[in-house]
């Protein structure tokens, strides 16, 4: 069933959005709303009715560019988080090795006190002084 203007048959409209998904690739977000727009066409199949191309395909292209504008700026938020998580463990690792090389230091430092006074220690009990 063919009609004149700008309506397409809801058949027509719905192999274009059929071409459309499969260009899509595995986005989730763009296939759960391809997946809607599909549903409305086959609703519209069912009511035998024209669909206006200039109103909704436009209206449901507008909201799929949304959607892949809102997409990409999740992913950006994504990789911003997980690069900001990535510089936290790193600074809390060079952290905890500064407290460990501080410690070592640490450790070095009171054995050498130790033996220099258990040296000393024998150089007095030897009688020298």
């Amino acid at each position: 069933m063919k009609y004149c203007g700008p309506y397409l048959s809801a058949s027509e409209v719905y192999e274009q959005v059929a071409q459309l998904v499969q260009g899509l690739g595995d986005n989730a977000v763009l296939n759960a709303a391809a997946a809607d727009l599909e549903m409305y066409y086959i609703d519209v199949e069912h009511q035998n009715q024209p669909v206006p191309l200039d109103k909704v395909v436009h209206d449901k292209a507008e909201e799929l560019e949304r959607l892949v504008v809102e997409e990409a700026e999740a992913e950006r938020q994504r990789e911003r988080l997980l690069q900001e998580k990535q510089q936290e463990e790193q600074q809390l690792a060079e952290a905890e090795a500064r407290q460990q090389h501080m410690l070592l230091v640490r450790r070095w430092r009171l054995l050498m006190k130790q033996q220099l006074e258990a040296a000393m220690a024998h150089y007095h009990a030897q009688g020298f002084h």
